[in-house]
């Protein structure tokens, strides 16, 4: 459908041919009503209804695109059973004309990078997937920098249209259509997937390759060459002269599977980000030139670095016009090509804490953050399943002993950035950083911070390199939350206290791991051993730091496990005063009015938790404990079944499953329960017993004999809590040995005898006298000293 000089398309008023390439003609037109020039491009092969449909459904998302570095798509409409696009002129050049042989200067590239990625970003966090991202279809528009083009309306290209843009000569077949350019398409869609996020990053990739080089990484004489090329070759080495920060970008984005390359394309823009203030400049640059180009890149750093997941918002000078209660903190992004995750998931953590202590904020619990650091999801999604309204994200990167953080708050419900910064400092000035993070956060929302919560935001103590990579990655194995892992915990907590013994930190760390490792399926010491330990790293702390809220969570919890439900009591309140947004201080708070058997308060406060972190799988476990310790046992049931839905290999979401279905006397499915727990949890004493009593409870008392004889086997190996050995006896019947174990868990300090008053599965033993003598001795026992 050639269009000439003067006819009317509808209203538009063709001036002249602009270009014709594989998808149609482009023509320059002008729009009357609104008094503007306009690109029109007419799309061939639209004729067939069903492939108009969707060419027109693509538009339209494209439409709803607004962003500086996107060519705006203002209509699509129909004439002549032909489809056609209206779009916003972009008076420019092509970027495959402004590449030129050698490519492109190195500081130029990454300016243009940032852009194409920022709108990359900006499209795909509203579920627009480009499917032809390639230097034709970006355009450089004077001052605004690179325009892209077609976001969403590349559909199908004959191979002739393909093979014009590999630069190499024609192939021998061409029956085959392919979706997309060939020499810019990702390995999985050569294979059949369907284009998404990661394939337009591995897009990019190559167009940055091409713009460092001025040829593209995979090529070859046919079709055929290039395919083989893209699916099972490296790309070439890029020459010296690129700084190995942007060589890794590119790597990163053209590796094979999609699953090792950046996730998100805010992730790009933030790596791009930290490339651009690493980009060295010619010496031929003037002082002059050299200082306009930095504030350039740093211009397009400040639109993007909003960048990490891709919106474009002036963020000063704006009025709030509803106010924001609740936010999430999303894991940090580390984009040191080396570097573990547990740098990024420290300052995390420590950025949820920091917040959590404001008071006047919710702040969702870190395991439900961390669950999206693969998940490929909106913030809007995010924030609608995380029940927030805002959400913080960012990047980290480091090099050496520097590491530069970009952080960013985003409203969820209008996809805008309210705030954003980047900080670069020493390792060992995080912990300033992520209050400095805290405070401007806390600034941008017009939270009223007391004087206390002002001064600890000041506050930026010196602590040794060493000693905080030892507590950050003591804190990241103290999450995983397994034996081995919190063994590891105690050594790099103590390491850290040896590095620098005024550091606050790492003594409330240890305490915890000291806790968790006294305590049921994390038993590896008599609590006799362990919690003295615990509260004593817990008391230093706090003469180090009075404010340390985790200190007073680590005390109260030890407290508990040594019967000082007074004590503990206090700890805990002290606790939540500082930072009542802890979803782990409130689970153990519960337990610790469920001992006291305030069971309405404790189930209130273990659904506060839930609702704190709804994606924990201990959390939830949490809340039907204590519904099992209100004898609530179908409400147990169900929490455990909700425990098992977010983590379905959790034994302890077994272990409550078959303790609630043995309360509601649904004895095999509590077998089927308790035996999975015992499997998954690799015969751990204390879910062995829970099967023990179990089987002694249906009549099966030749097994629950065999699980005491393993008990006392293990016993010879490893530590085995007497208390495991009272489940059992209680369920068979034998009160005299279970009233001899119980003596001895009370000799062994065994610190759920704070639990002995309320317990279900004592119920058994209650009526005999020796019981109640039992409550009273443990209940006296801090007061006597024990």
């Amino acid at each position: 459908m050639a269009l000439a000089a003067g006819q009317l398309l509808k209203r538009y008023r063709i001036h002249s041919l602009l270009g014709t390439g594989g998808m149609g003609e482009v023509y320059r037109a002008h729009d009357p009503r609104l008094d503007r020039w306009v690109a029109i491009k007419i799309i061939k092969g639209t004729a067939d209804s069903l492939a108009a449909g969707d060419l027109v459904q693509e538009a339209r998302a494209a439409s709803a695109l607004n962003h500086p570095n996107v060519c705006t798509v203002y209509e699509v409409d129909e004439a002549d059973g032909q489809t056609f696009i209206v779009m916003e002129l972009v008076d420019g050049r092509p970027l495959a004309a402004a590449i030129g042989a050698r490519g492109m200067a190195v500081e130029q590239v990454v300016r243009y990078a940032i852009q194409i990625a920022s709108a990359l970003a900006h499209a795909h966090v509203r579920g627009v997937v480009h499917r032809d991202l390639k230097s034709a279809n970006v355009m450089i528009a004077g001052d605004v920098g690179a325009k892209v083009l077609d976001f969403g309306i590349a559909r199908r290209h004959t191979r002739a249209d393909v093979d014009a843009t590999t630069r190499a000569a024609r192939p021998q077949q061409r029956d085959n259509d392919f979706a997309g350019t060939l020499a810019y398409m990702a390995p999985e869609c050569l294979q059949g997937a369907v284009a998404d996020e990661r394939s337009d990053i591995w897009s990019l990739g190559i167009l940055i390759y091409e713009m460092l080089t001025g040829q593209q990484p995979f090529r070859g004489r046919t079709s055929f060459e290039v395919t083989s090329a893209i699916l099972r070759d490296s790309a070439p080495p890029l020459p010296p002269h690129v700084p190995q920060g942007l060589q890794n970008i590119v790597r990163r984005c053209l590796q094979k599977e999609p699953s090792d390359r950046y996730q998100r394309s805010g992730e790009v823009v933030a790596a791009l980000d930290a490339a651009a203030l690493q980009t060295p400049f010619k010496p031929s640059d003037t002082p002059r030139s050299r200082k306009a180009l930095l504030y350039g890149v740093l211009a397009a750093v400040m639109v993007l670095t909003l960048g990490s997941s891709g919106w474009y918002v002036w963020t000063r000078n704006r009025t709030v016009t509803a106010p924001i209660q609740s936010l999430a903190v999303l894991p940090f992004t580390d984009l040191s090509s080396t570097e573990p995750f547990y740098l990024a998931d420290g300052l995390t953590d420590a950025v949820i804490t920091e917040l959590g202590q404001l008071g006047a904020l919710s702040v969702t619990s870190r395991t439900s953050s961390m669950r999206y650091r693969t998940m490929q999801k909106s913030i809007p999604e995010i924030a609608r399943e995380l029940a927030v309204d805002a959400v913080v994200e960012g990047s980290i990167v480091r090099e050496g002993s520097r590491v530069r953080v970009s952080a960013q708050l985003i409203r969820a419900a209008t996809d805008s950035s309210l705030w954003s910064g980047s900080y670069e400092r020493d390792v060992k000035d995080i912990l300033g950083l992520q209050r400095d993070i805290a405070r401007n956060v806390a600034e941008e929302l017009r939270v009223r911070l007391t004087p206390q919560q002002a001064s600890r935001f000041a506050a930026h103590p010196a602590v040794r390199r060493e000693a905080v990579e030892a507590y950050l990655k003591g804190r990241y194995h103290w999450n995983k939350r397994t034996i081995p892992a919190l063994q590891t915990s105690v050594s790099l907590f103590e390491e850290a206290i040896r590095l620098d013994p005024g550091y606050a930190a790492p003594y409330a760390g240890l305490a915890g791991s000291y806790v968790l490792l006294s305590n049921t399926s994390f038993s590896t010491r008599p609590s006799k051993e362990l919690l003295p330990r615990a509260k004593a790293a817990a008391a230093r702390a706090l003469e180090l730091d009075g404010e340390l809220a985790e200190a007073h969570t680590a005390l109260a919890y030890a407290l508990l496990w040594s019967w000082d439900l007074d004590g503990s009591e206090r700890a805990f309140q002290r606790a939540l005063g500082l930072n009542p947004n802890d979803a782990t201080t409130r689970f153990w708070h519960a337990i610790r009015l469920a001992a006291g058997g305030r069971f309405d308060d404790a189930m209130a406060e273990a659904t506060r938790g839930q609702q704190l972190d709804p994606a924990s799988a201990i959390v939830t476990a949490g809340v039907s404990w204590v519904s099992h310790l209100a004898g609530r046992h179908a409400q147990a049931e169900q929490q455990a079944r909700a425990v098992l839905a977010i983590e379905p290999e959790f034994p302890i979401g077994f272990a409550r499953l078959g303790a609630a279905h043995r309360h509601q006397r649904h004895y095999p499915q509590a077998v089927s329960a308790l035996e999975r727990a015992v499997q998954l949890s690799q015969r751990q004493p204390d879910h062995l017993a829970q099967l023990g009593q179990t089987y002694a409870l249906m009549g099966e008392k030749r097994m629950a004999q065999q699980i005491l004889d393993e008990l006392r086997t293990q016993a010879h190996e490893r530590y085995v809590p007497a208390f495991d050995l009272v489940l059992v006896y209680a369920g068979l019947g034998e009160h005299d040995a279970a009233f001899a174990a119980l003596d001895h868990a009370f000799e062994e300090q065994y610190g759920l005898l704070a639990l002995l008053s309320v317990e279900p599965d004592l119920d058994a033993l209650r009526a005999d006298p020796r019981f109640a003598e039992m409550v009273r001795k443990v209940t006296t026992a801090v007061r006597d000293g024990r």
